[in-house]
Protein backbone atom coordinates (compact mmCIF):
# COMPACT_ATOMS: atom_id res chain seq x y z
CA UNK A 1 0.00 0.00 0.00
CA UNK A 2 1.45 3.53 -1.00
CA UNK A 3 2.58 6.15 1.22
CA UNK A 4 0.50 9.66 1.60
CA UNK A 5 1.33 11.79 -1.14
CA UNK A 6 4.24 13.70 0.56
CA UNK A 7 5.69 10.88 1.67
CA UNK A 8 9.04 11.75 0.03
CA UNK A 9 9.10 14.83 0.36
CA UNK A 10 8.56 14.85 3.80
CA UNK A 11 11.09 12.52 4.09
CA UNK A 12 13.67 15.15 1.96
CA UNK A 13 12.44 18.04 4.48
CA UNK A 14 12.99 16.15 7.85
CA UNK A 15 16.71 15.75 6.21
CA UNK A 16 16.60 19.81 5.56
CA UNK A 17 15.95 19.62 9.70
CA UNK A 18 17.92 17.75 10.51
CA UNK A 19 20.98 18.96 8.68
CA UNK A 20 20.43 22.52 10.11
CA UNK A 21 20.13 20.88 13.68
CA UNK A 22 22.83 18.89 13.76
CA UNK A 23 25.18 20.56 10.86
CA UNK A 24 24.22 24.13 11.12
CA UNK A 25 27.53 25.59 11.17
CA UNK A 26 28.70 23.62 7.56
CA UNK A 27 25.37 24.79 5.86
CA UNK A 28 27.33 27.60 3.69
CA UNK A 29 24.91 30.68 2.07
CA UNK A 30 24.32 28.84 -1.01
CA UNK A 31 23.12 25.68 -0.20
CA UNK A 32 21.16 27.37 2.60
CA UNK A 33 19.53 29.90 -0.14
CA UNK A 34 18.87 26.08 -1.96
CA UNK A 35 16.78 24.65 0.87
CA UNK A 36 14.86 28.21 1.06
CA UNK A 37 14.25 28.13 -2.69
CA UNK A 38 13.09 24.51 -2.59
CA UNK A 39 11.01 25.07 0.37
CA UNK A 40 9.58 28.02 -1.04
CA UNK A 41 8.00 26.16 -4.27
CA UNK A 42 4.45 24.79 -4.03
CA UNK A 43 3.74 22.03 -2.91
CA UNK A 44 2.83 19.90 -6.35
CA UNK A 45 6.40 20.88 -7.18
CA UNK A 46 8.03 19.56 -4.57
CA UNK A 47 6.65 16.07 -4.52
CA UNK A 48 7.50 16.22 -8.46
CA UNK A 49 11.30 17.10 -7.84
CA UNK A 50 12.04 14.65 -5.01
CA UNK A 51 10.26 11.87 -7.25
CA UNK A 52 12.23 12.88 -10.20
CA UNK A 53 15.02 13.23 -8.12
CA UNK A 54 14.88 9.42 -7.40
CA UNK A 55 14.95 8.48 -11.05
CA UNK A 56 17.10 7.99 -13.80
CA UNK A 57 17.34 11.32 -16.14
CA UNK A 58 17.89 13.99 -17.06
CA UNK A 59 14.95 14.36 -18.61
CA UNK A 60 11.72 13.53 -18.39
CA UNK A 61 8.51 13.53 -20.47
CA UNK A 62 5.78 15.48 -19.16
CA UNK A 63 3.01 14.40 -20.20
CA UNK A 64 4.05 10.95 -18.35
CA UNK A 65 4.34 12.34 -14.87
CA UNK A 66 1.75 10.93 -12.47
CA UNK A 67 2.43 10.92 -8.82
CA UNK A 68 0.43 11.19 -5.95
CA UNK A 69 -0.01 14.66 -5.02
CA UNK A 70 0.52 15.91 -8.41
CA UNK A 71 -2.32 16.39 -10.03
CA UNK A 72 -1.21 18.74 -12.89
CA UNK A 73 2.45 17.32 -14.13
CA UNK A 74 2.51 20.49 -16.33
CA UNK A 75 2.28 23.20 -13.83
CA UNK A 76 4.39 21.51 -11.37
CA UNK A 77 7.03 21.29 -13.94
CA UNK A 78 6.78 24.59 -14.73
CA UNK A 79 6.78 25.59 -11.15
CA UNK A 80 10.56 23.73 -10.93
CA UNK A 81 11.67 25.48 -14.32
CA UNK A 82 10.59 28.60 -12.93
CA UNK A 83 12.70 28.39 -9.45
CA UNK A 84 15.79 27.26 -11.48
CA UNK A 85 15.25 23.75 -10.97
CA UNK A 86 14.57 22.43 -14.20
CA UNK A 87 14.62 23.43 -17.57
CA UNK A 88 11.99 22.98 -20.59
CA UNK A 89 13.72 21.19 -23.28
CA UNK A 90 13.10 22.94 -26.56
CA UNK A 91 15.72 20.49 -28.83
CA UNK A 92 13.39 18.89 -31.87
CA UNK A 93 15.49 15.65 -32.09
CA UNK A 94 15.77 15.28 -28.50
CA UNK A 95 12.06 15.64 -28.09
CA UNK A 96 11.24 12.98 -30.53
CA UNK A 97 14.18 10.56 -29.02
CA UNK A 98 11.83 10.90 -25.88
CA UNK A 99 8.77 8.95 -27.83
CA UNK A 100 8.79 5.22 -27.62
CA UNK A 101 8.66 2.90 -30.79
CA UNK A 102 5.12 2.12 -31.29
CA UNK A 103 4.29 5.86 -31.00
CA UNK A 104 7.18 6.70 -33.16
CA UNK A 105 5.71 3.98 -35.87
CA UNK A 106 2.58 5.60 -35.58
CA UNK A 107 3.66 9.29 -36.51
CA UNK A 108 5.52 7.96 -39.64
CA UNK A 109 2.34 5.89 -40.46
CA UNK A 110 0.39 9.29 -39.79
CA UNK A 111 2.58 11.04 -42.59
CA UNK A 112 2.36 8.23 -44.84
CA UNK A 113 5.95 6.85 -44.05
CA UNK A 114 4.79 3.00 -45.39
CA UNK A 115 5.73 0.31 -43.95
CA UNK A 116 7.19 1.71 -40.55
CA UNK A 117 7.06 -1.42 -38.69
CA UNK A 118 10.51 -2.78 -39.95
CA UNK A 119 12.37 0.04 -39.31
CA UNK A 120 14.69 0.52 -36.48
CA UNK A 121 14.22 3.39 -33.57
CA UNK A 122 17.35 5.00 -34.88
CA UNK A 123 15.81 4.85 -38.24
CA UNK A 124 12.26 5.63 -37.18
CA UNK A 125 13.79 8.88 -35.56
CA UNK A 126 15.75 9.65 -38.61
CA UNK A 127 12.79 9.57 -40.98
CA UNK A 128 10.64 11.86 -38.75
CA UNK A 129 13.28 14.17 -37.90
CA UNK A 130 12.87 16.87 -40.65
CA UNK A 131 9.28 17.24 -39.71
CA UNK A 132 10.33 17.26 -35.83
CA UNK A 133 12.20 20.56 -37.15
CA UNK A 134 9.20 22.05 -38.72
CA UNK A 135 7.47 21.83 -35.31
CA UNK A 136 5.65 18.71 -35.19
CA UNK A 137 3.73 18.41 -31.78
CA UNK A 138 6.06 16.77 -29.62
CA UNK A 139 5.80 15.46 -25.78
CA UNK A 140 7.63 18.36 -23.65
CA UNK A 141 10.64 17.22 -21.26
CA UNK A 142 11.58 18.53 -18.43
CA UNK A 143 15.38 18.32 -17.74
CA UNK A 144 15.78 18.31 -14.01
CA UNK A 145 18.69 20.76 -12.92
CA UNK A 146 19.27 19.93 -9.30
CA UNK A 147 22.84 21.25 -8.53
CA UNK A 148 25.20 19.71 -5.88
CA UNK A 149 23.05 20.38 -3.32
CA UNK A 150 21.03 17.86 -3.02
CA UNK A 151 24.55 15.37 -2.46
CA UNK A 152 25.72 17.73 -0.08
CA UNK A 153 22.71 17.46 1.97
CA UNK A 154 22.80 13.83 1.63
CA UNK A 155 26.52 13.99 3.03
CA UNK A 156 25.99 15.93 5.90
CA UNK A 157 22.98 13.62 7.09
CA UNK A 158 24.37 10.40 6.29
Amino acid sequence: MPGPADYYTGKFLHMFAWVRRHHAALVDGRLARWMARFEALPEPSRHLFVRLLLRRGPDFRIDRLAYPGVDDGRMAALGLALAGFGTLVTDPRRRLESLRVPELQARLRAVGGGASSRLRREALIAALEPMAEEGAELPLLLRLTPGDEPDCLRMLYF
